[in-house]
C-alpha cells in the first residue's frame, strides 16, 4: 500500500525530460502486461497503439508542430506540449476489429458509432494502465490530447503514424514515455530552435471539483 500511496503522490504530468535511457525491452515488458491484464471488452483490444522512438526524428517534429496547444497563440508564443517530446511516444487510435475474425464477437457491431464509443473507452482504461506500469518502473509519463488546436493537425499526425495509408484513423491520445529531468527549467522547441519555458503552471488556476459534486453514495 505504501508503495501505492507513494506513486500516486509522486505522479503528474511530465514536460522535462533526462537523456537517461529507456530500453526498448522495458517499453516491450509494459506491453506484455498490458497484453496480458489490461481489462478489455471480450480481449477485444479495439485500439492500435503505435510506438515511437527517436529513430526518425522528422516524424517526431512533426507530431510536435501538430500539437499545437493554444490556437490564438503564435508558434513564437504558443508553450507546446514537451510531454511529446519523451524518448518515447505511445499513439492511441481507435481500431475497427477484422471483420472475418472479430467482428461477429460484438452483439451490437451494427451500431453507428458503437466501435469508436467502445474503442475511447478502452484507450482510456489501456493509457491510464500504461501509465501506472511505467510508474511502478519509476518511469514519468506525460498525456497529450491537444490535437485539435491547428486545422488538419490530427489528420497529420494520423499520416505521421501510417505512412502511405490513405485517409487513416485519427488519434485519440498521445503518451510520452521517460525518466524526469527534475533540473530543467526550459526545453527546445523544435519548431522555432529556441528554449522555451515548459507549461507547467498554465493551468495553475484550475482546481478539482468537490467530490461531491461527482460522487454519489447509493447506499444505506
Amino acid at each position: 500500500m505504501e508503495t501505492w500511496k507513494n506513486m500516486l503522490e509522486n505522479r503528474s504530468t511530465t514536460f522535462a525530460w533526462s537523456d537517461k535511457e529507456v530500453t526498448k525491452e522495458t517499453i516491450q515488458s509494459m506491453l506484455d502486461d498490458l497484453h496480458n491484464h489490461v481489462p478489455s471488452k471480450q480481449a477485444m483490444m479495439p485500439y492500435t497503439i503505435k510506438v515511437l522512438d527517436w529513430s526518425d526524428v522528422e516524424s517526431r517534429h512533426t507530431i510536435f508542430a501538430n500539437t499545437h496547444r493554444d490556437s490564438e497563440r503564435t508558434v513564437e508564443n504558443d508553450y507546446g506540449n514537451p510531454q511529446t517530446l519523451a524518448p518515447w511516444l505511445l499513439a492511441f487510435t481507435p481500431r475497427r476489429p477484422v471483420e472475418d475474425e472479430e467482428y461477429s464477437q460484438y452483439d451490437g457491431a451494427h451500431k453507428e458509432g458503437f466501435f469508436h464509443r467502445m474503442a475511447n473507452l478502452e484507450i482510456g482504461i489501456a493509457s491510464s494502465f500504461m501509465v501506472w506500469s511505467a510508474a511502478a518502473r519509476g518511469l514519468s509519463t506525460g498525456y497529450c490530447g491537444c490535437m485539435n488546436e491547428l486545422e488538419g493537425s490530427k489528420k497529420m499526425i494520423a499520416q505521421v503514424l501510417n505512412p502511405g495509408q490513405i485517409d487513416p484513423d485519427e488519434p485519440t491520445v498521445l503518451l510520452g514515455i521517460g525518466y524526469k529531468d527534475d533540473e530543467a527549467t526550459t526545453y527546445l522547441d523544435p519548431r522555432t530552435n529556441k528554449q522555451k519555458v515548459f507549461p507547467t503552471n498554465i493551468h495553475a488556476n484550475l482546481r478539482r471539483p468537490d467530490t461531491s459534486l461527482y460522487v454519489s453514495w447509493l447506499t444505506k
